[in-house]
């Protein structure tokens, strides 16, 4: 007998799994982070969601050539780190 709650818990997880897996698309990645690239030029600070930690490290190497200090690709990562444990 599974514990209450724990076949829901399974069934959320495939779902944020599967959203990942389509959002983690190269395509769809790299034209994303053009625009945020593009649309925050004049920002000090851009707050970017990830729909997991793949998808997040994706992200991170795709703007680390646009980033202008290298510890904060290292905030970055680190943050997802965090996130994985």
């Amino acid at each position: 007998m599974q514990p209450p709650g724990a076949v829901e818990d399974v069934l959320v997880q495939a779902y944020w799994d599967q959203v990942e897996h389509l959002m983690d698309d190269d395509r769809l990645v790299e034209a994303a982070c053009g625009e945020i690239v593009a649309y925050s030029r004049e920002r000090r600070a851009v707050l970017i969601f990830a729909s997991g930690v793949q998808h997040g490290e994706h992200i991170v190497r795709i703007l680390a050539p646009y980033v202008l200090q290298s510890e904060h690709v290292e905030m970055l990562r680190a943050a997802l780190l965090r996130i994985e444990k």
